[in-house]
């Protein structure tokens, strides 16, 4: 998949042992990236990740302890980098509005699950002007169809689990076929 076809939904660095030599490596290969609230709470030297985890939980603790990490092994280059990505990136794909983003359109760390409020998510997709959603952040991969035309998709995390009990990490294609996404 060439590099212009890549979008990673944000929080490049989340939990990350190497943080600076991996957004080097997203830097250098030339990928899409939203902007996460782990990019923002960075770039704006803020004292957590923002992730939005209930206070703490094990998610809380453990956020505390890379985010100090990468505080410190980010250095100011990357940190204005960035400050410079988009909240969203919108594209046509086969004929389809596609929007993507890191939570939710008006709170970046809006925790967004197949669960969530199906009104919720339709009303995201309407403000977007989208057919398709594409977020991250909640970090637990899943495709919903709302409605004849919209959907809402989640990546998952390329670099965790799910939360599943699995070892397996996600990622997510779209192709296309002669009337549909797959």
């Amino acid at each position: 998949v060439p590099a212009t076809n890549i979008i990673c939904t944000g929080d490049v660095v989340a939990y990350c042992a190497q943080a600076q030599e991996t957004i080097d490596l997203i830097r250098d290969w030339g990928i899409h990236v939203v902007q996460g609230n782990c990019e923002d709470s960075l770039a704006n030297d803020k004292e957590d990740c923002g992730c939005g985890f209930d206070e703490e939980s094990v998610c809380d603790i453990a956020s505390k302890q890379w985010f100090a990490f990468a505080r410190k092994a980010v250095n100011k280059e990357s940190k204005n980098w960035m400050s410079t990505l988009p909240t969203s990136i919108s594209f046509s794909y086969n004929h389809t509005a596609m929007h993507v983003i890191h939570g939710g359109l008006e709170q970046q760390n809006q925790f967004i699950f197949a669960s969530s409020s199906t009104k919720e998510k339709q009303k995201q997709l309407e403000t977007a002007h989208a057919n398709v959603m594409i977020g991250g952040h909640c970090g637990i991969p899943f495709g919903q169809q709302l409605d004849a035309n919209h959907y809402w998709l989640n990546a998952g995390v390329i670099g965790m689990p799910a939360n599943d009990g699995e070892a397996s990490t996600w990622y997510m294609t779209l192709s296309k076929s002669a009337s549909h996404i797959e």
